[in-house]
């Protein structure tokens, strides 16, 4: 076990200007995807299938929005067990996209596998070309998060989520999905980013230490919800809760956390609301004030707030401010575990876990 020298909130911190370097590199870094797909591959594309496990499922079912919005084509997104077990139909003109950080996650690379038995387009998204998966896929695509030192991956979420993005963005270009004046539109935006980006972590720490900090630390369970791709994002907020400062979390898709856990909803839930003040903005703001007026626990965070101790920030537009929201959600885990004395550097020590189980070939019970 290698004692850590780089904290969680170095990590976050780091995220913007590697967002910057995929968009600026991103002809490079995706001409081997092209090149493989070739013109005819292209042109007979119907559908891309995005497949991963833990924090690689919410990074792609983050991307999937906007990759359906763009791509012009479906764009799904699924677990590699429900791909292995429970698929009984693979389409043969379809791009599979097998997503592991450190290429290590034995049931993706089975399922990726089972793509390459049959002969079908597969592409290995991973932190780099020499991950055991990477080896073996005959496409390879730099997630662009390099190697991450902590543990608990916030910089391989943001990158995946903004590599797809961006390979969705180019194949719909190209395949006339959109427009050279949208593609432009897009670009902007993307390039916009990383400064709207950079001030999110201190924004969340301060914000937590005058606002919120006490609201999150007295309840039993914390409850990220968001539409859309901000869903995504609610998700993998509640991997990161759970596993860094070991807190109870869920992540529901705003309208499913209306039909059901509604009734269940009490003073001992802190639901925080991702809203990025778009077809939801109502919907969102009136779940932040009924549980803030109701049980005095609920946060709005984004675009459109209920009232001053809630978070509100600029978007960099619609279609990546789901990284914004990601890097809330992040600091929000690393500012807990401190809160809970958390020793966020020790080495973690997963040996008892891995008498029952490994989900990764290296043992590494933390990689995605």
């Amino acid at each position: 076990m290698q004692t850590l020298t780089v904290s969680m909130l170095d990590c976050i911190e780091r995220i913007p200007s590697l967002i910057k370097a995929i968009f600026e590199n991103r002809e490079t870094v995706q001409k081997e995807v092209l090149d493989y797909l070739g013109e005819e591959g292209l042109s007979r594309l119907s559908g891309m299938v995005f497949v991963g496990s833990g924090t690689s499922s919410t990074s792609a079912i983050t991307a999937s929005y906007f990759a359906n919005k763009v791509a012009g084509i479906p764009v799904s997104a699924t677990i590699p067990s429900d791909f292995c077990y429970h698929t009984y139909h693979y389409d043969p003109n379809a791009l599979y996209v097998f997503i592991s950080q450190t290429g290590t996650s034995k049931l993706t690379k089975q399922a990726m596998d089972v793509i390459k038995a049959k002969g079908y387009r597969c592409v290995c998204v991973s932190e780099s070309r020499n991950t055991p998966m990477a080896k073996e896929a005959p496409c390879f695509l730099d997630m662009g998060c390099g190697y991450e030192e902590y543990p608990m991956r916030t910089i391989g979420y943001s990158t995946t989520v903004f590599t797809l993005q961006m390979l969705a963005l180019e194949i719909g270009r190209r395949k006339g999905a959109v427009s050279d004046a949208e593609y432009q539109a897009y670009c902007e935006e993307a390039l916009r980013l990383p400064e709207y980006l950079k001030p999110i972590p201190q924004m969340t720490l301060d914000w937590m230490q005058k606002k919120s900090q006490w609201q999150m630390i007295r309840s039993q369970c914390l409850v990220f919800t968001g539409s859309a791709a901000q869903y995504g994002v609610a998700l993998e907020s509640a991997v990161k809760t759970w596993e860094t400062p070991k807190i109870t979390s869920v992540g529901l898709e705003l309208e499913e956390g209306m039909h059901g856990a509604n009734y269940g909803y009490n003073s001992n839930h802190c639901v925080i609301v991702f809203n990025d003040g778009g077809v939801d903005n109502q919907k969102a703001l009136s779940l932040a004030r009924y549980m803030r007026e109701v049980f005095h626990n609920g946060l709005a965070v984004g675009a459109n707030v209920v009232c001053e101790d809630d978070l509100q920030f600029s978007l960099c537009g619609e279609n990546f401010c789901c990284l914004q929201f990601a890097a809330v959600g992040q600091t929000i885990s690393y500012k807990l575990a401190l809160d809970e004395g958390r020793d966020l550097f020790a080495p973690h020590d997963n040996s008892v876990m891995h008498r029952y189980f490994k989900t990764h070939a290296d043992g590494d019970g933390n990689a995605s």
